[in-house]
Parts: structure tokens; C-alpha cells; sequence
């Protein structure tokens, strides 16, 4: 209980009874019970007086205000066991389960020691904790024995077993955790091939010969690709022109280095294809069983397969002769 304060204009020094408590300077006299307090503060505002003199507003509707500001405590999560502790309660678990009916084991000795002291009728306290009876007692105390280490076998065989569980779990895992770093491989493995492909020339040749040497059209583009300073995916990413117009650069740059103009030396089929049109999409060349296929002689497989002339290979859409050169690239690796 508290006393009240009248806290009301016009109500200061007030002093008389409201509704049966008694009121000096506008103070009660005595602390007032709660109901008391609620009831008449209904009407004229009222304040409560704490022990350490502070103020707080009396009646119902602001201690219902007060109360649903209160916050319940926030509870701390538990902590979660470690391996090393589950393994350990676990082992507790199968001690409890094979609890021994005995507080010690006897070895041959103590057993003849108790006949010694207690006769067999101590012997026969302890056989009993192992429902294991007889009249004598070396029969008996030999059954003891064995009934100890029969329990032992079995704890022992219990605690190998669990061992043994999470061995194989820990065994378990550790091959799902490998299976999934070599799948992370294998899928960075096929990201860089893709990267690592850098698209060539549907107008050059696919080989040519300069001062008795041969150059490949992969070598030629491989080094264009490097003289430009650009990444796989922005070298991949330049229009047809102008990725033409840097091999066409590097192709000038070796004949000034050879002091010759470049040959082709492509194999006479393929000189009587050079007015196909070939891919700005697939690679210059790829390596199948073994050996490199050059993309010219795709586009001359896909030219064979569709079966009309050079202007009417020439004619296609290039979408529809991207995908003829892509059904020609999956027959060469699916012959693989």
C-alpha cells in the first residue's frame, strides 16, 4: 500500500475524507489499499508516493499503460553439446543400461576371503545380486565369475558397438564432405573450360604456312587475343567486325615479321570452301580422340550434312547454321 497525492487543479491542500480515507495538505494520512486507491482515483487524479518519494500516476488505467510496457527477460539459448560430449553421453547411456548389480567386482581370491570371514552365506549375498545359486561353494563361486565377466563382455561389446556407430557416421560424413569438394572441382574445372574458350574466325584460314613455318589458326588467334588486352568473356563479347579486323591485324604483324605473306595451307577440300560461312561461336579448334579438329573441318561436315550449295549454306540465318555446326561438333564427340 501507498498514500495518495491529489494532483488535481483546484484539489491542492485539500484536506477532508474522500470516499472513507482521510486527507491532510491534500496527502492521506495513511497508505491505501489498492482497490481503495483505484476507486477514488477514478475521479480525481491522484498519484501514488513511493518509498524513495518519486511519483507515479495511481489507478487502473495507468497501471495498465505501465504493466504492458514491462518486457519478460530475454532468455539465453542453450548451449549445444560438442561431439566430444554426446560421445561421452552416449557411453554413459550404455554404462547405465549394463549397470552392474554390484558396487565392485570380486576376483577368486575375494570371494574365498569372504567364505573365510562370512561363510557361505556371505558368498550367497553376492551370488544372489547375479540370480546365480548353488549349494557349494566352489560351484558357486566359479559361477559368480563367470556371470561378472559375461556382464563385462557384454558392457565392453555395448561401448564397441557405439564406438564403432560413430566411427562409421564420422566415416560418413567425411566422404559426403570429399564428394562434395570434388564436385565443386569438377564444376570449377568445367566454368574455366568454358572461360578459357576464346572464339576465332569464320574468314581465315585454319592453318597457314610462312617462311617454312605453320601456324595454326588457334596460334593466331590465341595471340591477337593477347595482344588485345582483353578477358576471355570481353574478347568473346566483341562484335564479329571488329574481332575480324584484330585478326586481320595479327595476321598483317606476322607477315611483317616473316617478310612474307602468310599461305594458306589449308587441305584442298577445305580451299574449295572458303566461301562458307563458318561460326562466330565455336572455338577455332577442339581437341576430339585425341587429335585437333580444326573448326574448318566442322563447318565442312555441316555443310555435307545440309546437303545445298555454298549460297544457300551462305543464305541460312546465322542462328539456324550455328545450330547445323553445333549437331556436327555433338556428332564428332558423341563418335568419340
Amino acid at each position: 500500500m501507498k498514500h495518495l497525492k491529489i494532483v488535481a487543479k483546484g484539489w491542492e491542500g485539500y484536506t477532508s475524507y474522500i470516499g472513507g480515507v482521510p486527507f491532510k495538505d491534500g496527502v492521506s494520512e495513511h497508505p491505501v489499499p489498492r482497490y481503495i486507491a483505484d476507486r477514488i482515483s477514478s475521479g480525481i487524479a491522484m498519484v501514488e508516493i513511493n518509498e524513495d518519494g518519486s511519483e507515479t500516476p495511481a489507478g487502473v488505467a495507468h497501471r495498465l499503460v505501465a504493466e504492458t510496457r514491462e518486457r519478460a527477460p530475454v532468455v539465453e539459448a542453450l548451449a549445444r553439446a560438442t561431439d566430444k560430449e554426446l560421445e561421452d553421453e552416449a557411453k554413459l547411456d550404455a554404462l547405465r543400461a549394463q549397470k552392474a548389480p554390484v558396487e565392485r567386482f570380486y576376483t577368486r581370491e575375494e570371494l574365498e576371503k569372504v567364505v573365510e570371514e562370512t561363510g557361505l552365506k556371505g558368498l550367497r549375498e553376492i551370488s544372489d545380486r547375479w540370480d546365480v545359486k548353488h549349494r557349494a561353494v566352489n560351484p558357486l563361486i566359479e559361477m559368480v565369475l563367470k556371470a561378472q565377466e559375461e556382464f563385462l563382455a557384454k558392457r565392453n561389446q555395448r561401448l564397441q558397438s557405439i564406438a564403432d556407430r560413430q566411427a562409421a557416421a564420422t566415416k560418413e560424413a567425411e566422404v559426403e564432405r570429399l564428394a562434395r569438394l570434388e564436385a565443386e572441382r569438377l564444376a570449377q574445372e568445367e566454368a574455366d573450360r568454358i572461360a578459357s574458350t576464346v572464339l576465332g574466325s569464320s574468314v581465315l584460314a585454319s592453318v597457314y604456312q610462312v617462311a617454312g613455318h605453320v601456324i595454326q589458326l588457334g596460334e593466331i588467334v590465341n595471340m591477337a587475343h593477347k595482344r588485345s588486352g582483353l578477358t576471355v568473356t570481353g574478347w568473346n563479347k566483341l562484335p564479329d567486325d571488329k574481332r575480324e579486323a584484330l585478326l586481320a591485324e595479327q595476321v598483317e604483324i606476322l607477315e611483317a615479321h616473316y617478310g612474307e605473306k602468310l599461305v594458306d595451307a589449308s587441305a584442298p577440300a577445305e580451299k574449295k570452301l572458303e566461301a562458307l560461312l563458318g561460326s562466330s561461336v565455336l572455338a577455332p579448334s577442339y581437341e576430339i580422340a585425341g587429335k585437333t579438329v580444326q573448326l574448318g573441318e566442322i563447318v565442312r561436315g555441316a555443310f555435307a550434312t545440309f546437303g545445298g550449295t555454298a549460297d544457300a549454306w551462305n543464305a541460312l540465318a546465322e542462328e539456324a547454321r550455328e545450330d547445323l555446326l553445333r549437331l556436327e561438333l555433338d556428332r564428332l564427340l558423341v563418335a568419340e
